[in-house]
């Protein structure tokens, strides 16, 4: 095998490169927000973008300690009823699993853009994550654009559901006890949409995720019919040329 060459039509693995990109910068919006919420808990008078003091602390805290460090916080300060500690567990186990699955993306062996040197046929990209376990090695597995694409739309979902239960917490830390996260958040019986959602807002979400799926049908059809490449299942193959969703990259406020 042999790495393509630059003037090749664009294909999987543009848009596997495409889509990895757009997966980090998403996550670290996680991140940010919720060392948001940290500071706001210890320093509620500071401006956003940090307080100088914090800063120092944070610059060696990773997004694991962060993740512990604001649910300890909630569960500490925010006077929590049942199911807003029910619903706190439940958003906690998901930002450390979609922590574990960011690291697996961003530390896996990945090989993409490679062809076959006899007949200039791409090799479909593939990432390769070993994990040692009791059953033995244990190594997995492959990634496409439509699974990336997934996992945005996923991080977009909770993004909005943290940013709600974040800015609620504070409230009560302030003393403000008339409002509670299940006001507002409830638990999915869907595990497709994330788990914490607003009320009411489980078929939005269907739809949004039905409508990237779509565009990434439709992207590449349009890919094919310029290559003239036949077409394939659209569930096995992911587009190069999808629209990308566009998840929420507003500075976060008051959801009140």
């Amino acid at each position: 095998m042999r790495r393509r060459h630059d003037d090749l039509p664009w294909d999987e693995s543009d848009a596997i490169y495409h889509y990895i990109g757009v997966y980090i910068v998403e996550f670290s919006s996680i991140v940010s927000l919720m060392r948001h919420f940290v500071s706001s808990f210890i320093s509620p008078d500071a401006e956003y973008g940090g307080n100088p003091m914090l800063d120092s602390v944070f610059d060696k805290m990773t997004a694991d300690p962060i993740r512990t460090s604001f649910f300890a916080l909630c569960r500490e300060y925010a006077h929590l009823e049942d199911e807003d500690e029910r619903i706190r567990a439940t958003l906690n186990a998901h930002v450390q699993r979609m922590t574990e699955r960011r690291n697996e993306i961003a530390h896996a062996d990945w090989h993409v853009g490679w062809v076959i040197a006899d007949t200039d046929e791409v090799v479909p990209p593939t990432a390769t994550k070993i994990h040692v376990a009791k059953d033995g090695i244990r190594r997995e597995e492959v990634f496409n654009a439509n699974k990336l694409i997934n996992l945005i739309v996923e991080i977009d979902i909770l993004r909005k559901s943290l940013r709600h239960f974040g800015f609620t917490c504070l409230k009560r830390h302030s003393g403000d006890l008339s409002v509670q996260p299940s006001d507002i958040l409830e638990i999915s019986k869907h595990q497709r949409f994330g788990k914490i959602v607003v009320h009411g807002e489980e078929q939005w979400l269907k739809a949004k995720l039905e409508i990237a799926e779509q565009k990434l049908r439709d992207a590449e059809q349009r890919l094919r019919e310029a290559i003239e490449l036949p077409a394939s299942d659209p569930a096995e193959t992911a587009p190069g040329m999808a629209d990308t969703p566009n998840p929420e990259q507003d500075t976060p406020s008051d959801p009140s």
